[in-house]
């Protein structure tokens, strides 16, 4: 009785899967560890206690969009660095 290995799911399905890149790796840390976006979840903090303390108008909706967008903005800056393109453009 002769023992093989069966195929591999590449052969038997003929994908072939690309690999990560090495650079992939570490994300997360890539984000907890960035001082951007930590400076914009705090600066949320006075948001949140403004949201809870303060009168609620049109103040308040404009304050929550401003922090929406501090966070997207510090969310892709990291992206733009992670992919090394932090290059000044002419």
């Amino acid at each position: 009785m002769s023992s093989q290995w069966p195929e591999s799911p590449e052969a038997r399905t003929g994908v072939n899967r690309v690999p990560l890149k090495k650079s992939f790796g570490g994300t997360v840390r890539k984000f907890l560890f960035n001082t951007t976006l930590l400076s914009a979840v705090v600066g949320g903090w006075g948001t949140l206690q403004s949201t809870r303390k303060g009168p609620r108008d049109w103040r308040l909706i404009l304050m929550w969009i401003s922090w929406g967008a501090t966070v997207a903005i510090a969310i892709g800056t990291i992206v733009k660095q992670a992919n090394g393109d932090d290059e000044l453009e002419d």
